[in-house]
């Protein structure tokens, strides 16, 4: 027993299906927890060999919003993405390079995207894209940091892209900032914070 809720063999199953999807992990000296199971590259915002005002390597931006690194405001590594609204409507997404492995049969996919806010009205939330339809997580609150969640949702049979993040609606000025974005399907996700 490696902890009083999970057995051994658990633990080495999630991490097979983990090194399964990948084809190498690198940990970054200053990365301080490692999420297994998550599709996404760069979830953590270690790499922004681009420049600190520009989206972090995998990470696109569209439409109304800038984004830069921050430092002071993050969660499990040195880094996270903080996302200001242009006044119309933007999105900060990754596109999957392959989902080749997702069995749109028996899979279903599931997004959390970590994000601290305040503000008012409905600004922020998560989705996901499958090449036909957009699901949507509900709105941040404005309260704070929180999970913004599109669960176990069914992808389309002929699905010809996998893309994710998060879609801020309107509202000039609004800064956003994303923690911890995640994107499963097939596996559980699991987060272990290092010492």
């Amino acid at each position: 027993e490696i902890h009083r809720l999970f057995k051994a063999d658990r633990y080495n199953q999630a991490i097979q299906e983990v090194i399964r999807a990948s084809a190498r992990v690198v940990l970054i000296p200053y990365t301080f927890a490692i999420v297994l199971g998550s599709r996404l590259r760069n979830g953590m915002f270690a790499q922004w060999t681009s420049g600190t005002t520009v989206a972090p390597d995998g990470w696109a931006v569209t439409g109304g919003i800038t984004v830069a690194r921050v430092a002071t405001l993050r969660w499990g590594g040195l880094y996270s993405a903080q996302i200001t609204s242009g006044g119309s409507l933007g999105r900060f997404q990754q596109a999957l390079r392959d989902y080749s492995d997702f069995d749109p049969t028996s899979d279903t996919a599931t997004v959390v995207m970590k994000v601290h806010w305040v503000g008012s009205g409905s600004v922020v939330r998560a989705f996901v894209y499958d090449g036909v339809t957009y699901q949507y997580s509900g709105y941040h609150a404005g309260t704070g940091t929180r999970d913004l969640t599109v669960d176990a949702v069914d992808l389309s049979n002929v699905l010809t892209e996998l893309t994710c993040g998060l879609q801020v609606e309107s509202g000039t000025g609004q800064t956003i900032t994303l923690l911890k974005p995640r994107l499963s399907y097939g596996a559980t996700l699991y987060t272990y914070e290092l010492p």
